[in-house]
């Protein structure tokens, strides 16, 4: 069965074959005899006679159709490979400009980060000096404690000046009595 089915395939086949090489043969006689009714047409107007119109047969108007859809194919090839070259340089350019705004990017990236590192050495240097203002601060305390005890002596200079003087003024009035106030030792 299937041997058959194959036979038929072939025998079909050779037999499209055959009809198109005819179909050949037949589409060549008939241009080689339109040219020579055409030749022979031209030759035999006579003047004031219209000339009649040459009919191509279907194949060649059916070639001239693939003809000129062929033309117009390879037109629309052209135009959309110069619209694909447009959007390969159109794409070009949108690479180049990411590419510039990438590294404009990484620069403005490495003066943040350099102002950081400037930041943090500034809050170092602060850090520091805040310490040091306490440590100041500190010794400045101690030193504030410290003083009261030693100027003690101070005072007590001062006052011992303050009587010394107190004592010349008061042998000046007289002797005073010592003890109770008011004359109440006498």
């Amino acid at each position: 069965m299937r041997t058959l089915a194959i036979l038929a395939v072939l025998t079909a086949g050779m037999m499209a074959a055959a009809a198109t090489a005819q179909q050949t043969k037949a589409d060549k006689a008939g241009k080689d005899a339109s040219r020579s009714a055409d030749k022979a047409g031209a030759t035999q107007n006579k003047p004031g006679e219209k000339q009649q119109p040459t009919v191509k047969p279907p194949e060649t108007r059916r070639a001239e159709r693939e003809l000129d859809q062929d033309d117009e194919i390879g037109e629309l090839d052209e135009e959309m490979a110069e619209q694909d070259q447009e959007a390969a340089e159109r794409d070009q350019e949108a690479g180049e400009h990411d590419q510039e705004a990438a590294e404009q990017d990484q620069e403005a990236a490495e003066r943040d980060q350099q102002a950081a590192e400037r930041d943090q050495e500034a809050a170092e240097r602060d850090q520091e000096a805040a310490e040091r203002d306490q440590e100041a601060a500190e010794r400045d305390q101690e030193a504030a404690d410290v003083r009261p005890a030693e100027a003690s002596p101070a005072k007590k200079s001062a006052k011992e000046d303050a009587k010394s003087k107190a004592g010349k003024d008061s042998k000046k009035q007289g002797p005073r009595e010592s003890g109770k106030p008011n004359g109440e030792n006498k």
